[in-house]
């Protein structure tokens, strides 16, 4: 199949998104000094952190330096005509004078306003926060599966201190939402350099602890698309090209890698999202024949903005809201957790293919397919799984992690480590379902009777601050509870980074 074994262009066009950012986006006429002139800025305030470009002549080769007030400006790109540098992260708001220097010669400043941020973090959100960046990162920003390393990581999840794109992706979003420039940064930078494939332009699913290399040349494209959907947060928040142009980087890797052929599953021949992509650097083999279609790897946000700037999505949009809505259990209300190549049937959590875990129902999967449908405006299918996980927490006061398809709970021994209280993340994901449903009421009542009550309080606590403790062994924490929760807690906030819904 010509399209599993393409390999991706190195260049492609970086369009203007719809979304705009707290800076003016107009140009603004400069004065000179000397021969080194500055005619045009492309913001003149935002947040710390904030992207500038500054365009003008005789700017020299060797790139110079640009500051704010007296505190220095991050130069990313430096040519004769056009510089570009983002505001210094530790900025406090208020209005200075930017000026650019090179070649011994300084341009007659101008004035950029730094604003306040757009949300104020509560002290359940800072002290979480704060937890994973300074407690479950390595040296270089990434971000480690659980605090607590594993001789041998399961190869599923790269447990302990080995780092996935599914970590990274969250924590760009959650960096974004909580405007840590800094973090961001940092998150970014790990995964331009070691994840985003430079042949294929998807996210490497994880990388190994110790060697710093992939566990596995692949992709995973729910990640794929959480990594992008970070690098957005980012762009909309500090207007930084080099954060669009690595998400639509990724939105070209996934199209031509990880989307199924019209033959694979014949009901939806305008193509899914797969389970991925893999690829032999030494062999120079690549490609692969889907097994199934994950269900909730359909990202209707992600794939709505892609569209936006190729127009390839389009096509791929509509099926995949079939697809899901298809997937929708009359019985229940909860989503089929994947669709089988083999049998173009239904099947439960597809992560663990075995003769009980097959038939049951993966919550988390679950509630993100309902939280993919509710993001794209498709509320009734959404409405209704919502209402299936609220008639569950009214009954019992708890949401377990795995349901039969008919809703009820599982009495298998296998199960009985899952009904436990605690886990942030689906409880998380179910207030953001709420949220984006409009019912407020209950995704307060979520937050505040499950996820607030989960943190570590205990200042002399090598997990002060994690959230998801009662699902964690002691002394350890999982990044993926905190950092689930931690975007639940900002779209409670009302980060603009959380709560955007396409509509039409």
């Amino acid at each position: 199949m010509n399209q599993w074994r393409a390999r991706l262009s190195a260049a492609f066009l970086i369009a203007l998104s719809c979304f705009s950012g707290p800076g003016s986006s107009g140009a603004s006429s400069l004065a000179q000094s000397g021969s080194l002139s500055i005619s045009a800025v492309s913001h003149t305030e935002g947040y710390a952190g904030h992207s500038v470009t500054l365009t003008g002549t005789d700017l020299g080769t060797a790139a110079g330096s640009v500051t704010w007030g007296d505190e220095p400006c991050v130069v990313t790109s430096w040519t004769p005509t056009r510089v570009t540098a983002y505001l210094p992260d530790g900025a406090r708001p208020g209005t200075r004078d930017l000026v650019v220097r090179a070649q011994g010669r300084e341009a007659v400043p101008f004035a950029f306003t730094v604003t306040p941020p757009g949300i104020t973090p509560t002290r359940v959100m800072a002290d979480a926060f704060a937890f994973v960046r300074d407690k479950m990162r390595n040296s270089e920003g990434g971000v480690y599966t659980e605090l607590v390393d594993r001789e041998n990581p399961d190869l599923v999840y790269a447990y302990g201190h080995n780092v996935t794109s599914e970590h990274m992706g969250l924590m760009l979003w959650v960096s974004a939402a909580m405007l840590d420039h800094k973090t961001f940064e940092e998150s970014f930078q790990y995964v331009s350099r070691k994840m985003i494939s430079p042949e294929y332009n998807v996210v490497i699913w994880a990388i190994e602890k110790t060697t710093g290399e992939p566990f596995g040349y692949g992709n995973t494209p729910l990640d794929d698309f959480r990594v992008a959907k970070g690098l957005i947060a980012g762009w909309m928040q500090w207007q930084d090209d080099r954060y669009l142009a690595a998400a639509l980087q990724i939105s070209k890797g996934l199209m031509e890698t990880s989307i199924s052929e019209s033959n694979d599953f014949p009901r939806y021949p305008a193509g899914l999202v797969t389970t991925g992509f893999g690829w032999d650097p030494v062999k120079g083999e690549a490609g692969g024949e889907p097994e199934l279609v994950p269900v909730n790897y359909q990202d209707l946000w992600a794939m709505k903005w892609f569209a936006q700037h190729d127009p390839r999505w389009t096509t791929i949009i509509p099926t995949s809201i079939r697809m899901m809505e298809d997937a929708q259990i009359p019985s229940s209300s909860q989503f089929w957790n994947g669709l089988s190549r083999a049998t173009q049937g239904w099947t439960g959590d597809w992560e663990y293919q075995d003769s009980i875990r097959g038939t049951k129902i993966k919550s988390i999967q679950s509630l993100w397919t309902a939280i993919h449908l509710a993001r794209a405006g498709r509320r009734p299918a959404a409405q209704r799984a919502l209402d299936f996980y609220k008639a569950q927490y009214e009954r019992l006061g708890r949401i377990a992690e795995y349901y039969n398809p008919d809703g009820s709970e599982p009495t298998e021994a296998e199960f009985r480590d899952t009904l436990r209280l605690g886990e942030a993340r689906i409880y998380s994901q179910v207030a953001r379902l709420a949220y984006y449903l409009g019912d407020r009421a209950f995704a307060d009542r979520v937050i505040q009777e499950k996820i607030v009550p989960d943190q570590d309080t205990v200042t002399t606590s090598p997990t002060y601050g994690s959230l998801g403790r009662g699902s964690a062994d002691d002394g350890n924490a999982a990044a993926f509870d905190n950092l689930e929760a931690l975007l639940g807690l900002a779209l409670q906030q009302g980060s603009p980074v959380m709560s955007g819904v396409f509509t039409d």
